[in-house]
């Protein structure tokens, strides 16, 4: 499923995903479902992980919500930083050439 991400539809299997990460007994079981989680980019499912964080109780788990968490901030950081380049372009359209090029 995660090999093929941007072929398939997989939002309506974010439910099961997310009842499998939290209450499954295996943790490995429940370590893939985290992976599959992020490799979905499901903002619903980041919320909850986000949530969940600070009540999960194993350390590995916890790792990966870690890794999951600060992989979502660091995207969510470049966006707005592209966010401001894109609207300096906007207001000066000048800054994409130089001055040899006017």
């Amino acid at each position: 499923m995660i090999h093929h991400k941007d072929k398939v539809n997989v939002d309506r299997a974010v439910l099961d995903i997310v009842r499998l990460y939290r209450i499954h007994k295996d943790e490995r079981v429940r370590q893939l479902a985290l992976v599959t989680l992020h490799a979905m980019q499901n903002d619903w499912a980041v919320s909850i992980i986000k949530r969940d964080f600070n009540f999960e109780k194993s350390p590995q788990i916890k790792r990966i919500m870690l890794a999951i968490l600060y992989d979502k901030t660091k995207k969510l950081d470049a966006r707005e930083e592209g966010d401001k380049i894109v609207a300096s372009i906007q207001e000066s359209p000048d800054l994409l050439f130089n001055q040899d090029q006017k």
